[in-house]
């Protein structure tokens, strides 16, 4: 039996969260939304997304378009973003330890594959994105159900 360990993407191997409440403030005012106070950044980013849509009052019909700006906006920042403290050293160290590396996230696998191609961290057997962005929960089931076939 292959052992695993799973990994998110954002605020677990790249340190985004400051870009991601950087750019959820850039598009308030094109989207017509609460911005969010700086005494309040640790609170908003312990809420899933949707939780931060709906305690934010972003309009539902406009999440799409405001998605594909912050997806863009981050695209365009990955060169300057950083890697979470000790990450390369613990996944060095997984796999020389011979377990398999799986991250699992909702951003774009083009975004995750560049990111870690700029900071040398390519040490991931596969790499799998949420088809959906608010879903992420079952690409985690559908992988965990595959692996135990």
């Amino acid at each position: 039996m292959n052992r695993v360990v799973i990994f998110d993407f954002d605020g677990t191997i790249v340190d985004s969260g400051r870009l991601v409440f950087d750019l959820f403030n850039e598009f308030s005012e094109k989207y017509n939304y609460k911005k969010v106070p700086k005494h309040e950044a640790d609170l908003i980013r312990s809420l899933s997304v949707k939780e931060r849509f709906k305690r934010l009052k972003v309009p539902v019909l406009k999440v799409p378009l405001l998605t594909m700006d912050v997806v863009r906006k981050y695209e365009e920042a990955i060169p300057e973003l950083k890697a979470i403290d000790e990450i390369k050293g613990v996944l060095q160290e997984l796999k020389k330890s011979g377990l398999n590396l799986v991250l699992i996230s909702a951003n774009s696998k083009e975004n995750i594959k560049q990111f870690l191609r700029l900071n040398q961290m390519e040490y991931f057997d596969e790499i799998i994105t949420a088809k959906r962005f608010f879903w992420r929960h079952l690409s985690i089931n559908s992988y965990l159900k595959g692996a135990k076939a």
